[in-house]
């Protein structure tokens, strides 16, 4: 739809400046909640909700 609206090269620059924006929106959202998380080794017998932030174990 922009290609349609806009010439060739500023549709270029407005869709590479979208998709900037929104990488570090999404990595300046992600990167602070995984911080201090505990790291599970593979072989572990941790149950999942242990690693979840805030989450209460129920049982279904």
């Amino acid at each position: 739809m922009v290609f349609l609206l806009l010439p060739f090269e500023l549709a270029c620059a407005f869709v590479g400046v979208q998709l900037a924006v929104f990488g570090l929106y999404m990595g300046t959202s992600f990167a602070p909640n995984h911080k201090n998380m505990p790291v599970v080794r593979r072989n572990s017998k941790v149950p999942a909700a242990m690693t979840a932030r805030g989450a209460i174990a129920t049982a279904c």
